[in-house]
């Protein structure tokens, strides 16, 4: 049972909202749990006595961090014994006996995350001591959120768990977000990954400057729609709950800079990485012109291995360090006056290009496909497969990019500011009408 599965959309989740709404007041909480760790126990049996023990001793050690306040040592030595233990778990499951991030137990990373985080705002002094076992517990493992996040600071969430309470109009905008990151996932997710994998098992004699391109564009769709799928419909759970979380995905694909594409892909991710990982050398001035430089090249490395623990990946990520870089320090006085339209073009092209990383098994493979996108090739530039594959596809194609903008948003402000009315009731009929076409799809 996953969150995309018929057993949840029309079992388990009515099921949750109804248990939600039928709790007392003081019970909330203690039914967002029993919500939260059922699901955990169905997805990943095997590994859900491992997340409860995990947590549960972070949870422990904070308590003994709050009594040893004022005590310098002891406490310094109960955090590095918590932030050890996380990072021990981290470095486990990236290079430990599982075969890539899609073997990972479900969640893992992220409730392990989310105690990281919790403990390094503690230590900064940006983030109260928590008593409460099951709001620890909901902060960093509820259920929504076990697929690809959002990572949230704990400032931001608790309140809200605190006082979750059932609302109509929560559920209403809850609803219309999970169904919109179904559709996501089932109709655009699913179509363009697809396509990608069955061009990326040719042998590179049976390419063409087309299919290679058409790979890159599919891929890029197909990770955009994949991962911001799964977060519009943790942010449509949560809302149904009365918990609202930040977007993690906000169109990088037409961000103006390579430095606001990152910026726009994974928000919360980036934020984390940027937040926790500052590079300090005040201490040394010749040296400290380095320091954002280094802490650039970090976080975007970071980008990259959060895909996977490879050379590919790394090289990814550092591909947009090197980009921001050098807006940062050599062509950015000049952006300002390149019209927007041409900016978001030549971002997106150079975007297109990083995914010849993404693809490649290894780095002499990406050469291939690079090479092969410039014309730098012996291969003709289509074939009559190619031509059949995108006239089949075409309109998928054309949603994906039409959705991947904010036209769609922006035209519903619009329309809402004239006809608030009409656009709820429109609202209303095409997410259910949506809601039976993604069925169909899945049956």
């Amino acid at each position: 049972m996953h969150l995309d599965s018929l057993s949840f959309i029309y079992c388990y989740l009515p099921f949750s909202i109804l248990l939600f709404w039928a709790a007392p007041a003081r019970a909330k909480r203690l039914s967002l749990l029993i919500i939260s760790l059922l699901f955990s126990y169905l997805i990943e049996a095997r590994f859900f006595w491992m997340m409860l023990g995990s947590l549960t001793l972070d949870f422990a050690l904070i308590q003994a961090m709050k009594r040893s306040v004022g005590t310098a040592g002891r406490w310094e030595f109960l955090f590095l014994c918590a932030l050890g233990k996380n990072c021990g778990i981290l470095f486990f499951l990236v290079f430990g006996p599982f075969h890539g991030y899609g073997t990972l137990p479900i969640g893992s990373v992220f409730y392990t995350l989310n105690s990281l985080g919790y403990l390094l705002d503690l230590r900064r002094g940006e983030a109260d001591y928590e008593t409460s076992w099951i709001d620890y517990l909901l902060f960093t493992s509820f259920f929504s959120r076990m697929y690809a996040g959002p990572l949230v600071r704990y400032k931001e969430i608790i309140p809200q768990i605190k006082q979750a309470a059932p609302s109509l109009s929560g559920m209403s905008k809850g609803i219309v977000l999970f169904v919109t990151g179904l559709s996501k996932w089932i109709i655009l997710a699913q179509t363009m990954l697809p396509i990608y994998r069955s061009l990326s098992i040719l042998e590179s004699y049976e390419h063409t400057i087309l299919s290679v391109w058409t790979m890159m564009v599919c891929l890029a769709f197909g990770v955009f729609f994949g991962l911001s799928a799964y977060s519009d419909m943790a942010r449509g759970i949560s809302s149904i709950f009365s918990v609202h979380l930040p977007k993690n995905f906000y169109y990088p694909y037409q961000a103006r800079t390579v430095t606001e594409f990152l910026q726009r892909f994974n928000i919360t991710v980036y934020d984390f990485f940027d937040r926790n990982l500052s590079i300090k050398l005040e201490r040394f001035p010749r040296q400290a012109f380095l320091a954002p430089i280094i802490h650039i090249l970090l976080i975007s490395a970071l980008m990259g291995l959060w895909f996977g623990p490879t050379w590919n990946y790394l090289c990814w990520g550092l591909y947009f360090g090197v980009f921001i870089l050098l807006e940062k320090y050599v062509y950015g006085k000049i952006l300002p006056f390149i019209p927007s339209i041409f900016k978001r073009i030549a971002t997106f092209f150079i975007v297109i290009f990083s995914y010849t990383l993404f693809a490649g098994e290894s780095l002499s493979q990406s050469l291939f496909y690079l090479k092969t996108m410039v014309g730098i090739t012996t291969l003709p530039f289509y074939n009559d497969s190619i031509l059949y594959l995108l006239t089949s596809n075409y309109l998928f194609l054309i949603l994906c990019l039409l959705f991947s903008t904010s036209v769609v948003d922006r035209l519903d402000e619009w329309l809402t500011k004239r006809w608030a009315g009409a656009v709820d009731i429109f609202k209303a009929v095409f997410h259910l009408a949506l809601l039976v076409v993604v069925t169909a799809f899945m049956v």
